[in-house]
This record gives C-alpha cells, sequence and structure tokens, in this order.
C-alpha cells in the first residue's frame, strides 16, 4: 500500500523549469499507481529563484499528468507551499 494519497500535496524533488534551471514544485496527487510505485500529479505550482541555478542530472519538467516516482516525492502542507510564496513576494 502507498503512503501517499489521492489529494496529498506533496513536493516533487529533482524538478526543473523548462530552461533547465532547478526550482521548487508542489502539486497535488491525482492518483496512486501502487503497482508503479509512482502518483500522477495536477494543480502544479513552482517556484524559481531570482539566481537561476542549472538543475542536476536526473531533473525532469513536472507538468499536468506527469507519473512521477514515490522515491521523488515528499508529503506536504498547504502552510508549506504559503509560506514559500510569501518569502517569494519579498
Amino acid at each position: 500500500m502507498s503512503m501517499f494519497l489521492k489529494h496529498d500535496l506533496v513536493q516533487v524533488l529533482l524538478s526543473k523549469d523548462s530552461r533547465g534551471n532547478s526550482c521548487i514544485t508542489f502539486a497535488e496527487i491525482k492518483e496512486t499507481l501502487p503497482e508503479e510505485k509512482c502518483a500522477i500529479v495536477h494543480n502544479i505550482v513552482t517556484f524559481r529563484g531570482k539566481s537561476p541555478l542549472k538543475a542536476p542530472e536526473g531533473a525532469e519538467i513536472v507538468m499536468e499528468g506527469s507519473k512521477i516516482p514515490f522515491k521523488r516525492i515528499l508529503k506536504s502542507s498547504e502552510r508549506e507551499m504559503l509560506a514559500l510564496q510569501n518569502s517569494y513576494r519579498r
């Protein structure tokens, strides 16, 4: 059984933007696929820093409907996402 559930808010590790730079990505789990050890995500929110940092090898662009392996996601909370969002506004 998966430790992730439908509608969980998660942070996707090793994510990058379309320019190949690292970013912080939050998403909602649309569906879990325990037999494939991954989750399909949607409602993606991405944060980029003011100074671009090249993404590490293995980083991927996260899009609506992306399949993300369980080992690349962490449970998060809306409060964590809002705190990050507020720090980017300053």
